[in-house]
């Protein structure tokens, strides 16, 4: 995923995959860090918020105990 967001840092499945990936290892504070990455660049690049399937992604890695 990281190759993938180095070429295109607006790439949402990359970091769906990331924030998951983090979440899997057990570490949610990165995983919620990916997601404010995602947010920020999409802000930046594009002026669109995240979809609503990255959104789903954040909520359940964020809120999943």
């Amino acid at each position: 995923c990281q190759s993938i967001l180095a070429a295109d840092d607006c790439w949402e499945g990359a970091y769906r995959l990331t924030m998951v990936a983090y979440a899997e290892l057990g570490n949610r504070t990165q995983a919620v860090r990916t997601y404010s990455q995602c947010v920020d660049r999409l802000r930046a690049e594009l002026g669109v918020p995240p979809s609503a399937g990255t959104v789903a992604v954040y909520e359940r890695v964020r809120f999943d105990r």
